[in-house]
């Protein structure tokens, strides 16, 4: 097994999503409260928010890939 650091690109989009609600669902509920970690997954991590930030203000997302 090889790990390697992968720059995420627009098509990744969808993986950063689905990977922000299963461990914000999980991990920040005690600590923000459900409301509030549905809010923020929604503001950053809706589809489109992640394709703002990737395309017009220029933030760069990692990926760890298992091979």
């Amino acid at each position: 097994m090889s790990i390697t650091l992968e720059q995420a690109t627009p098509g990744h989009i969808p993986l950063i999503r689905d990977l922000a609600q299963r461990i914000w669902r999980v991990h920040y509920p005690p600590i923000i409260g459900k409301e509030q970690v549905e809010y923020m997954l929604d503001r950053n991590y809706s589809l489109e928010a992640l394709q703002r930030q990737m395309e017009a203000e220029g933030q760069i997302f990692w990926l760890v890939m298992e091979h």
